[in-house]
């Protein structure tokens, strides 16, 4: 039989494809020689079979069949990969939302995802078999519930009417089916005159003119033969082959040609573009005599969710969805549905910047922080509207309270993106551009967003949002310093409100956060006692190491302002341990450690995502410390601890470093060949300390009292009259230290005129280092002066016990190689006698007077005694000795050491 043959009296509305089903063979008359010529030649298949018609919808609902039975097939053997991947087939399914479209959802359809819903919340319930689950498995099953979750809820009356009564076969549909069947079957035979004769014989399919312009041509004739029917029933020859052309028959196969086919594919998504286009843009629905029914709630929000759901597709328009989603801004029915169209419109605007490397435009970022406030202002008109965060949510409020009505939405999210895109804003902004400072002005609008947030969430009782806002208002104002007294108190004080919300209701990296704030702006208000007691009760030094970088990063800029606090209220020693920590050598600049720049080092191999990381983390410009300044408090501070500690202890091996970066830079100094004068402030501070080395303290504070970086310190007046002090103190300490043995006797008065000091200040200076024992001395009351006590070692003394030092550190090493040898055991058999050990050294040494010294060291039952002798020096000519002898002999406790 030909391949375009149909059963007799079937039609089908023009918007319907067909499909042809072959069934059982049927006996068919004896093709003539004159039917070769119009109907074409068949092949010996083609007649065995016989084509039934299907409609659009009899294939829809065997596909869902079958899809619900791979569904099931795939669930029973828990492949979860497999039944993702036919979900996906199934919501993707164009034939099936076309239907939904225009009839509704079908119940197989429904039953598939009640079906998929029930096995997923078992399976999620069943924590066994989640454990045994493969990891790929086990991520379709959460990909399929989140997907579930997402696009069920369109669906949610439709579940809830199959779950009432899930026994219910598909009748319903499949009456339809049959009912649609019997209008067009009637209707057929109507249109062929009734009887028999539409009943029998074959039917040519009359394309209008199209059928008339295609005779002749062999090509198209088969656009004739597609609509050509057979039926096998009873009547006569002549009317089986009679032509009925009255009778139009509307089903076309699209199949019948292909450039027919492409052409209808096309005309039909030209058509369905348009249609989302206007549905889009807000045009109603036609009735069928053209006139536009009233537009419901319902409609606008079935509306706006299919404009929101084009999100993320290809050929997805950002900036043409804002304005299509602006367009329900005047059909919104009532205030809920208004706040739910803004918030929609909020989230498109902030889709716009889709990479971390660039910002939001001023423009849009404005135009969201406006939206934003109408949302507040409706919100604070109509307070029966509760915002949540979930859909999940949303319905259990609803259940819970039926006079609040819920929107889907977060104003803390919102309010959160609007803040990091105003913090990338500025990082990206040139700073010295009047850009910059304009830009700044929005933080204005940004607080003022905030405190309307934190309200709201306050109203409502949502305690942890309200923390979360908090934090972000104490984050925009800890670093704020006004040089006006009142306004100071006004923000210290804000501050404290919002630190007492956070550490009642926020979690642990927020109370750090908040605590690191308020640290930081009572030491930009010079108070330092009461940051530094904070600073120690918190106890924060020792848990910031197992915390976040940016938190990290914040606690660094906190003992940094700490440290310049400390400098300014001239607590010099607390300074310098504030600042150390920074500049202890590590291989991270300063500058990193405060997020304020980078530095491209050999020691740091950073991949890019690690700088892109830390690009995100700089700080804006107009919150900086200024690394000059805190360079040179830092190496002011270790200067006037430095210097007289090494003037206290010149020939003391083991004395301790205060400062190693700036020991280095004064060693560095010394080994150069050639010093220029100094350039930086660096070079002046280590030009100063040379001089106050020598004792000069005016040439000392001269260069540093020059010096243009303290305009940048408030109250610089009184910081230089500060510094200027402590240069005077510490001067005529290291003074005493260095030449101190020079001297029998140092009068009060004249130590007084020579430092500039008061009497009083100089007396109670002296009498510290005495009672510290680092001065050995007393007064002497009616003559007002320093009485020196000769106990300190000269310098060749100084160089023998040095040299002593070492060599019992080297005989006791050379003891410990040699018992395990002999079998010595001093501490198990002291009666032993030891073998003897000489060591005998010449040394070229320098020696004032022809005495020599002799020092004895018991060291457990041994003597270690160390004679030095002047060879050929006089007792007070004072003549260098050319060489001189050391003998360290060790011998038994009972030996006596003396001089000669």
């Amino acid at each position: 039989m030909p391949k375009f043959f149909a059963a007799a009296g079937e039609e089908a509305s023009s918007d319907e494809e067909v499909e042809v089903e072959e069934v059982a063979p049927a006996t068919l008359p004896s093709s003539s020689k004159f039917m070769k010529g119009d109907f074409g030649e068949s092949s010996e298949e083609e007649e065995d079979v016989v084509r039934v018609v299907k409609s659009a919808k009899e294939k829809l609902m065997d596909e869902l069949e079958a899809t619900y039975g791979i569904l099931r097939r795939s669930r029973d053997a828990d492949d979860w990969n497999a039944v993702f991947a036919e979900y996906q087939k199934l919501m993707g399914n164009q034939n099936l939302a076309k239907y939904r479209k225009k009839e509704g959802n079908p119940r197989p359809f429904i039953r598939c995802l009640v079906m998929l819903e029930d096995c997923v919340t078992k399976v999620a319930d069943n924590k066994e078999q989640r454990m045994k689950m493969s990891a790929t498995n086990s991520k379709s099953l959460n990909k399929l519930k989140q997907q579930l979750r997402k696009n069920n809820a369109p669906f949610k009356d439709d579940i809830d009417q199959y779950r009432k009564n899930p026994d219910r076969d598909d009748s319903d549909d499949e009456q339809d089916m049959d009912d649609d069947r019997d209008g067009e079957e009637d209707a057929g035979g109507a249109a062929s005159g009734g009887g028999k004769a539409a009943a029998s014989g074959f039917f040519f399919a009359a394309g209008g003119d199209d059928a008339e312009d295609d005779e002749g041509d062999d090509d198209e004739s088969s656009d004739d033969d597609a609509g050509m029917t057979y039926d096998s029933g009873k009547g006569s020859k002549s009317d089986k082959w009679k032509l009925k052309e009255e009778d139009k028959v509307k089903k076309v196969i699209p199949e019948a040609k292909a450039w027919k086919k492409k052409k209808d594919v096309k005309e039909h998504a030209a058509d369905s573009e348009a249609e989302e286009e206007e549905e889009a843009a807000g045009a109603g629905e036609a009735t069928a005599e053209g006139e536009k029914k009233e537009e419901t709630r319902d409609d606008v929000t079935r509306q706006l969710k299919k404009t929101v759901a084009i999100r993320g597709k290809k050929g997805y328009d950002r900036r043409a969805q804002i304005e299509k989603l602006q367009a329900f801004l005047p059909r919104a029915k009532d205030t809920p549905q208004t706040v739910e169209v803004m918030v929609e419109v909020v989230a498109a605007q902030f889709d716009v910047v889709t990479s971390m490397a660039t910002h939001m435009p001023v423009p849009l970022w404005k135009s969201a922080a406006d939206n934003l406030k109408k949302i507040l202002d409706l919100l604070a008109g109509a307070r029966f509207i509760l915002m949540v965060e979930t859909e999940e949510e949303a319905v259990r409020v609803a259940k819970k309270d039926k006079s609040r009505t819920p929107v889907v939405g977060s104003l803390l999210a919102f309010f959160e993106r609007l803040d990091d895109e105003f913090i990338k804003s500025l990082q990206f902004i040139d700073p010295h551009t009047t850009e910059y400072v304009e830009r700044l002005t929005d933080e204005a609008t940004l607080l003022e967003l905030a405190e309307s947030i934190q309200l709201y969430y306050a109203r409502n009782d949502q305690v942890r949002s309200v923390a979360r806002t908090a934090i972000r208002r104490i984050e925009h104002l800890y670093y704020k310093s006004t040089g006006d007294a009142a306004a100071q108190a006004d923000v210290a004080g804000t501050l404290a409100k919002l630190c007492g919300l956070i550490y009642s209701d926020g979690d642990d990296r927020m109370k750090a956060r908040a605590m690191l704030c308020n640290i930081y702006n009572h030491a930009i208000c010079d108070h330092f006692f009461e940051a530094r007691d904070m600073m120690l009760m918190s106890h924060l030094q020792e848990s910031v190491v197992h915390m976040d970088v940016p938190t990290q990063i914040l606690f660094n800029r906190t003992m940094v302002q700490l440290g310049l606090c400390a400098f300014r209220k001239g607590l010099i020693h607390d300074a310098h341990s504030c600042l150390s920590e920074l500049y202890s050598g590590s291989r991270v600049s300063v500058k990193e450690l405060l997020a304020q720049g980078f530095t491209n080092t050999r020691y740091q191999d950073k991949s890019q995502e690690q700088e892109k990381l830390e690009r995100r983390r700089q700080v804006p410009y107009h919150m900086h410390i200024n690394l000059e300044l805190l360079e040179c408090v830092h190496y002011i501070c270790a200067m006037l601890l430095e210097v007289p500690s090494m003037a206290a202890n010149a020939f003391d091996v083991k004395r301790k470093i205060i400062s190693k970066p700036f020991r280095r830079l004064l060693d560095y100094l010394d080994r150069a060949v050639f010093n220029g004068p100094p350039e930086n402030t660096r070079d002046y501070v280590i030009a100063a300390s040379k001089h106050l080395m020598k004792g000069n303290w005016k040439k000392c504070a001269e260069q540093l009292l020059d010096l243009a970086i303290w305009g940048l310190i408030p109250n610089s007046d009184q910081v230089k009259a500060m510094l200027r002090r402590r240069i005077q103190e510490e001067g005529l300490r290291t003074f005493l230290f260095s030449y101190s043995q020079f001297y029998e006797s140092l009068s009060l008065d004249h130590l007084a005129t020579m430092f500039e000091l008061p009497a009083n200040a100089v007396h109670s200076l002296i009498s510290k280092m005495m009672i510290s024992e680092e001065l050995h001395a007393s007064w002497d009351q009616p003559t007002s002066s320093i009485i020196m006590h000769r106990v300190e070692p000269t310098r060749l003394q100084s160089l023998c016990l040095q040299f002593t030092e070492k060599a019992a550190s080297y005989l006791e090493a050379n003891e410990r190689l040699y018992e395990p040898r002999q079998g010595y055991d001093r501490q198990n058999n002291p009666n032993q006698k030891p073998r003897l050990t000489t060591v005998v050294g010449v040394a070229g040494m320098a020696a004032v007077d022809a005495r020599a010294a002799t020092v004895a060291t018991a060291t457990g039952g041994m003597a270690t005694v160390a004679m030095v002798t002047a060879g050929t020096a006089g007792a007070a000519s004072g003549v260098t000795a050319a060489a001189a002898t050391v003998t360290v002999v060790t011998a038994t406790a009972g030996m006596a050491s003396g001089a000669t």
